[in-house]
């Protein structure tokens, strides 16, 4: 799972770190603060700013691999449930567990949003 969204978060987080205006690194210096300041006091509160969209977007990745792992080799679970369904043809069972699989994501994505929030209390 690690594997499915490390490099999506790598490259987003690259971005954002490479978009700092040069005028803020030029104010941070301007003050004498340590290059430590800077990560704390700008850099990290920027990045937990700006990664939301992109950590939304791998949660939901991530469940998408964890449910292909399932249906690939596992002896319980949902996407073992979406596989014998499909050996007996049990078109219900396989309907209401994309739905559960939905509701999941739902609930993981509104607590990823509420802790955000809470987080980045000040946007």
């Amino acid at each position: 799972m690690v594997v499915g969204i490390a490099f999506n978060i790598a490259i987003a987080t690259s971005q954002v770190l490479s978009e700092i205006p040069e005028k803020h690194q030029i104010l941070f210096r301007s003050f004498g603060l340590s290059p430590g300041a800077m990560i704390r006091d700008y850099t990290i509160p920027r990045l937990m700013e700006t990664l939301l969209p992109t950590v939304r977007f791998s949660l939901s990745t991530a469940m998408a691999v964890v449910i292909v792992s399932e249906l690939l080799g596992s002896q319980i679970g949902l996407g073992y449930l979406i596989q014998t369904a499909r050996s007996t043809f049990s078109m219900h069972v396989i309907f209401l567990a994309v739905i559960m699989l939905g509701i999941l994501n739902a609930i993981a994505d509104f607590a990823l949003t509420r802790l955000w929030t809470r987080s980045v209390y000040w946007r």
